[in-house]
Protein backbone atom coordinates (compact mmCIF):
# COMPACT_ATOMS: atom_id res chain seq x y z
CA UNK A 1 0.00 0.00 0.00
CA UNK A 2 1.16 3.53 -0.72
CA UNK A 3 0.25 6.56 0.43
CA UNK A 4 -0.90 8.92 -1.67
CA UNK A 5 0.54 12.27 -2.51
CA UNK A 6 -2.84 14.14 -1.06
CA UNK A 7 -2.63 12.53 2.07
CA UNK A 8 -1.96 14.62 5.21
CA UNK A 9 0.46 11.48 5.88
CA UNK A 10 2.36 12.26 2.97
CA UNK A 11 2.46 16.03 3.70
CA UNK A 12 3.79 15.74 7.39
CA UNK A 13 6.36 13.01 6.36
CA UNK A 14 7.49 15.68 3.23
CA UNK A 15 7.63 18.78 5.41
CA UNK A 16 9.22 16.65 7.76
CA UNK A 17 8.27 18.53 10.63
CA UNK A 18 4.66 18.87 12.96
CA UNK A 19 1.35 17.03 13.84
CA UNK A 20 -2.16 17.44 11.24
CA UNK A 21 -5.43 16.11 11.29
CA UNK A 22 -7.74 16.15 8.68
CA UNK A 23 -10.92 14.26 7.05
CA UNK A 24 -9.93 11.98 4.30
CA UNK A 25 -11.27 9.51 1.56
CA UNK A 26 -10.12 5.65 1.97
CA UNK A 27 -10.93 5.62 -1.73
CA UNK A 28 -7.58 8.03 -2.31
CA UNK A 29 -5.69 4.69 -1.16
CA UNK A 30 -4.92 1.67 -3.78
CA UNK A 31 -4.23 -1.77 -2.50
CA UNK A 32 -3.41 -4.35 -4.99
CA UNK A 33 -3.87 -2.13 -7.99
CA UNK A 34 -7.42 -1.52 -6.56
CA UNK A 35 -8.88 1.69 -5.08
CA UNK A 36 -10.28 1.16 -1.55
CA UNK A 37 -14.17 1.87 -0.91
CA UNK A 38 -15.36 5.70 -0.18
CA UNK A 39 -15.30 6.10 3.35
CA UNK A 40 -14.85 9.21 5.55
CA UNK A 41 -12.27 8.31 7.72
CA UNK A 42 -10.38 11.16 10.23
CA UNK A 43 -6.48 10.80 9.76
CA UNK A 44 -4.18 12.08 12.84
CA UNK A 45 -0.74 12.07 11.45
CA UNK A 46 2.78 13.16 13.75
CA UNK A 47 6.01 13.09 12.81
CA UNK A 48 8.05 10.79 15.32
CA UNK A 49 11.85 10.34 14.27
CA UNK A 50 11.96 8.99 10.79
CA UNK A 51 8.61 8.09 10.52
CA UNK A 52 5.02 9.73 11.18
CA UNK A 53 2.76 8.21 13.49
CA UNK A 54 -0.90 7.87 12.32
CA UNK A 55 -4.63 7.13 13.65
CA UNK A 56 -7.31 6.49 11.50
CA UNK A 57 -11.12 6.69 12.69
CA UNK A 58 -14.01 6.28 10.73
CA UNK A 59 -16.52 9.12 10.16
CA UNK A 60 -19.92 8.70 11.13
CA UNK A 61 -20.93 9.57 6.96
CA UNK A 62 -19.88 8.02 3.83
CA UNK A 63 -18.36 10.19 1.00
Amino acid sequence: MRVPQQSVIYRVFAAGYGSLDVDENLDWWESRGKHLPPLAVRVEANLRGNGVDVLITPRETRL
